[in-house]
């Protein structure tokens, strides 16, 4: 770029020199001396215009020329280079904050928790025939007395193993005491260990308890008549 300014500047200034005119007032001066007088102040603008275009930043076409454009250009690029240390300090707080929360999962295993309602196929007949406990273990059994299309009371009644038959026998004679429905339908027998309320269409109750030592605890509903076919079988392990 400067080789062709260069180039190009005696051309330009030979041009204007050839168009100097001598002034007719002035014509009794020697041609010769007035040429000279005007190539003095071209001289004179080559070294004060043409010359410091080599070093002077603002009159360089491009800011690359520019002398200490590279040292402006360096400045960004060290910061770039300083921006990623807080970035690494942001990873490791999400880190450290996360760990606690996987202590509340390992508590809930402790308790067995299920769900029975009447059978949608059958209205006295429970939907879960038999479920498995271990001995000692908290068990949370929630039962959701809702029916589609034929709502009727029911309980959930656990007793003893091998006293389905009796526990039948009782719910069929409490048919004939007029408090039988205040009861709830709950005989008062030693066979009885746990046991729900009795609930109305819609109603639910969460019953909660420890299980027994191992056998095969069976449930039922003691309103009258229902137990035959409402009943099921817990295990205990």
């Amino acid at each position: 770029m400067r080789g062709g300014y260069r180039a190009g500047y005696p051309v330009a200034f030979a041009a204007t020199y050839a168009c100097i005119a001598v002034p007719k007032e002035r014509s009794h001066v020697r041609p010769h001396l007035l040429r000279k007088n005007w190539l003095c102040r071209i001289n004179d603008f080559r070294q004060h215009w043409y010359f410091p275009r080599r070093t002077h930043p603002l009159l360089f076409k491009s800011d690359e020329e520019a002398p200490g454009a590279a040292v402006v250009a360096a400045a960004p690029a060290a910061d770039a280079t300083a921006a990623p240390a807080p970035a690494a300090a942001a990873e490791t707080t999400p880190a450290e904050a996360a760990s606690p929360s996987a202590a509340p999962a390992a508590e809930s295993g402790d308790v067995a928790e299920l769900t029975i309602k009447p059978d949608p196929s059958n209205p006295l007949a429970y939907d879960t025939k038999s479920f498995s406990v271990k001995a000692g273990q908290m068990v949370k059994l929630t039962f959701d007395n809702k029916h589609p299309t034929v709502p009727q009371p029911h309980n959930i009644v656990i007793g003893v193993p091998g006293s389905k038959d009796k526990l039948l026998a009782a719910a069929m004679q409490m048919a004939a005491d007029p408090q039988g429905m205040a009861k709830g339908y709950i005989p008062e027998s030693p066979d009885v260990l746990f046991h729900t309320a009795l609930l109305q269409p819609n109603q639910t109750e969460v019953l909660e308890f420890t299980a027994p030592a191992a056998g095969q605890y069976p449930y039922l509903c003691t309103f009258p008549g229902h137990g035959i076919l409402m009943n099921g079988v817990m295990t205990v392990e």
